[in-house]
């Protein structure tokens, strides 16, 4: 693209017509706010300006809604040479980085959460358990937290396969988020032991969520490949200091 500082277009040329947010010929004319929503268009100012007062900028990134979906972009852009007296212009090259975005939050996935379940693993469970207690010792409130331990899970692997098994920790996972809270932060350890984080939660009302949702636990049908399976888990209440 060629643009003026304001971030209207001049020229464009795109070999994926799919990727930009109107056709080519409607852009000409247009500025980048008529062609993106606030946030991007902001941001492709904001780059604008720093190409005209060094000459060049790259790195800044933009996620645009499209027909296809959201893709993000990442800027490179050049001030043109100009006579004196000629208002600036400047070239913007877009590079689709989509896969590359996707890549990085997968590793940061892979990084930070349970693959299995897609709950937060032993390393986010960590930090989190720190942030909460910072945040509960400066304004004088409890933290509790609670584990959970499932009961004879080998004899489900051994018994059924490690299929099944994974079908029941999948299964756990989500219960754990239909049943605490919004603020509270389920997480797995390893195996089959499970832990959720309940900021703002005094020990004794913490041990009565865990009752109850030991009584979901129990009552609930886990079927898989034509089994029907129940699990059961035990459950340990402690209060961070």
């Amino acid at each position: 693209f060629e643009v003026d500082l304001d971030g209207r277009y001049y020229s464009t040329h795109s070999p994926r017509e799919d990727l930009l947010t109107r056709p080519s010929k409607d852009l000409l004319g247009r500025t980048v706010h008529d062609a993106m929503p606030k946030a991007q268009a902001d941001r492709v100012l904001q780059a604008l300006q720093e190409a005209h007062a060094q000459g060049w900028s790259v790195g800044a990134q933009i996620c645009l809604p499209l027909e296809m979906g959201e893709r993000w972009f990442e800027l490179s852009v050049a001030r043109k040479a100009q006579a004196e007296g000629e208002d600036p212009r400047f070239v913007v090259i877009s590079r689709d980085v989509t896969d590359n975005k996707r890549a990085e939050e997968k590793v940061r996935q892979l990084a930070h959460y349970d693959a299995l379940t897609g709950l937060p693993n032993r390393s986010l469970l960590a930090d989190r358990c720190h942030q909460a207690l910072g945040a509960a010792q400066r304004q004088g409130q409890c933290v509790a937290l609670v584990f959970l331990d499932l009961d004879h899970f080998k004899h489900v692997n051994d018994d059924h396969g490690h299929a099944a098994g994974d079908e029941v920790l999948r299964r756990v996972a989500q219960l754990c988020r239909e049943n605490f809270r919004e603020v509270d932060i389920a997480g797995r350890l390893g195996g089959e032991e499970f832990v959720v984080l309940m900021p703002h939660t005094a020990l004794r009302e913490a041990g009565e969520v865990a009752r109850r949702f030991l009584q979901v636990l129990a009552d609930t049908d886990i079927v898989f490949e034509g089994l029907c399976l129940r699990v059961q888990a035990t459950a340990g209440v402690a209060e961070l200091q």
